[in-house]
């Protein structure tokens, strides 16, 4: 779904309201979160599909647009409609969401070690180092998000990671 991944693993399905070169404001989860950019990997407007998502290029920024080809450059924002990127091939241009856009990399993922994986409904998946249940409450924390409370009902799956020794 439209969400942000973060640079360690975590998957956060959200609307993303806009981003500069240096912070992003995102809806759900992430509305309280100062989430600034060097912490994001992706930015998804839309779904990708499996197929799409197989093509973009590891350790490369850019934009992956709707056609499937992935544009090289420079993120340097985005205000709710356009998404903007420099790039040396082509210059400054802007990219309309969903029609054009469907995500902006920005760096690749490095999955951290976490102590737990959380598959909510929304098809969000967190990767917290703690979590406890209170008052009918997940209480956890992302190494980036920081604390996460989360209404059991929206919790889907729940598994404990093998921490590497």
């Amino acid at each position: 779904p439209a969400g942000v991944l973060l640079r360690n693993g975590t998957f956060i399905a959200c609307a993303v309201e806009r981003a500069t070169e240096t912070s992003v404001r995102a809806s759900g989860l992430l509305k309280p979160v100062n989430l600034t950019v060097p912490n994001v990997s992706r930015i998804h407007f839309a779904p990708i599909p499996a197929a799409m998502e197989k093509t973009i290029p590891r350790g490369r920024a850019g934009v992956l647009l709707a056609r499937g080809d992935f544009v090289d450059g420079d993120f340097r924002g985005f205000d709710g409609q356009r998404v903007r990127l420099n790039s040396i091939l082509f210059g400054t241009r802007s990219y309309e969401i969903r029609k054009e856009a469907l995500a902006v990399v920005l760096r690749d993922a490095v999955t951290n070690a976490a102590s737990f994986e959380l598959r909510l409904r929304d098809r969000s998946m967190l990767r917290v180092d703690s979590l406890r249940l209170e008052n009918g409450q997940w209480l956890g924390r992302d190494t980036i998000a920081g604390p996460l409370k989360l209404a059991a009902g929206e919790v889907e799956s729940l598994r404990r990671l093998a921490r590497p020794r």
